[in-house]
């Protein structure tokens, strides 16, 4: 579909979006479609315990919310360069 929905577990927010409108996901929607947003909200609640999603129990304890995102580490957001990339060929 149309709509993103992202939980964020360290201040229990959510995050909703339109990615045909917004496609770099810029306009968190949530506060102006309550409806999708509690849609949304109701299937991943349902997906997570269907699929018996494993979902944190504290807080990281070394979460900064004043740490800008592109500092914060993690896997999947290395930046990428013009090196040659690894594998076979």
């Amino acid at each position: 579909g149309d709509w993103k929905l992202i939980e964020k577990f360290q201040d229990e927010s959510f995050e909703l979006y339109n990615l045909r409108d917004d496609a770099g996901e810029r306009h968190n929607l949530a506060k102006q479609n309550p409806a999708k947003l509690r849609e949304l909200q109701k299937a991943l609640l349902e997906w997570q315990a269907t699929t018996h999603a494993p979902r944190p129990t504290q807080a990281n304890p070394a979460y900064d919310p004043s740490t800008p995102l592109n500092n914060r580490g993690g896997g999947g957001g290395e930046k990428k360069t013009g090196s040659k990339p690894r594998g076979r060929g």
